[in-house]
């Protein structure tokens, strides 16, 4: 539901060169444009320091671009992301979250996800 906060936190993990996504269906409540954020965090001990790439989408419409948090030896540092402005229609839509693999075989693109917050924007 926009204007809603998700306290829980969400692990999106592609593997070998592939992807993995979660979905939820979310109501809005009125037509209009709405903003999509969250926090991401690549994984932090990712032995091969392969890219770790993130995408939201509304129904098929992308929102949030290709970002990428590069996983090292180290501690992982979340990423607050924004999507572009995107407008629907009253009812039931899908968000979806894709993480896409690295470019080798042998990766494990884990991504931690919370905060996921949907408003309505002002334009």
């Amino acid at each position: 539901y926009p204007s809603q906060y998700t306290s829980a936190y969400m692990l999106c993990q592609a593997t070998n060169t592939g992807t993995a996504y979660i979905s939820q269906s979310v109501t809005f409540p009125v037509d209009g444009t709405y903003v999509l954020t969250l926090w991401a965090a690549p994984r932090g001990l990712n032995l091969y320091n392969t890219s770790q790439t993130l995408s939201a989408f509304i129904d098929s419409t992308q929102v949030i671009t290709n970002w990428t948090g590069v996983g090292s030896s180290g501690a992982a540092i979340a990423s607050l992301l924004t999507s572009i402005p995107f407008t629907v229609t009253a009812g039931s839509h899908t968000l979806k979250i894709q993480s896409y693999a690295g470019p080798t075989y042998i990766s494990d693109t884990t991504i931690a996800i919370t905060g996921i917050n949907i408003n309505s924007s002002v334009i």
